[in-house]
């Protein structure tokens, strides 16, 4: 299991729609689905979770966990930083 806290200048909506290519259809493959203030996705025995928020400074706060997809998890948020 891990989690991660990435701090992007990348704006909610932009977060959302790469984390979708990222870990979905044409990406990892994983099932996606709704999660309070992000999505989640499933599939390959783990999951990956990604919530964000915008903060004061005009950045985005991206909050990431997963179970056996570590990796790509990693991988994805040095794609955003």
């Amino acid at each position: 299991m891990l989690r991660l806290t990435v701090n992007t200048k990348r704006a909610p909506v932009e977060v959302l729609r790469e984390a979708r290519r990222f870990f979905g259809e044409g990406g990892l493959g994983l099932t996606p689905s709704q999660a309070e203030a992000g999505v989640s996705f499933e599939g390959a025995g783990g999951y990956v979770t990604v919530r964000f928020e915008p903060n004061a400074a005009g950045e985005t706060i991206v909050d990431l966990s997963t179970r056996e997809h570590e990796w790509a998890v990693r991988r994805f948020a040095r794609e955003i930083a």
